[in-house]
């Protein structure tokens, strides 16, 4: 996905972001498992498109992309251990003054 297409009008960018592991790894399949099953079906019907970083088509370096996804997108997402935590952002640079525990499955809190 093109940078101006991920960000045109129409396409609203859910930028996610946690623990993704190696390719093949339990992790990175938990981590599949929850993109797909649990965030990609969730967002779209708010009309956002869900992009994790390593699903960043576009050449370059993958630090600025991250940091531009953080600074641009109105809809972050931090999946940590059992919880997945939203930002809703007001407008680039400014984000909402607390984070929402969107869903979680387990009762600890850390």
């Amino acid at each position: 996905m093109a940078a101006d297409e991920a960000r045109s009008p129409e396409r609203r960018v859910c930028f996610v972001l946690g623990p993704i592991g190696a390719e093949g790894s339990e992790e990175r399949k938990r981590s599949d498992q929850i993109l797909d099953h649990v965030i990609r079906p969730a967002v779209k019907t708010r009309g956002y498109e869900p992009i994790r970083a390593d699903k960043i088509s576009e050449p370059g370096m993958i630090t600025s992309q991250i940091i531009q996804h953080l600074v641009e997108d109105p809809l972050i997402l931090l999946c940590h251990k059992r919880h997945i935590l939203v930002s809703l952002w007001a407008g680039p640079c400014r984000p909402s003054p607390n984070w929402r525990n969107a869903a979680s499955t387990g009762t600890s809190s850390s």
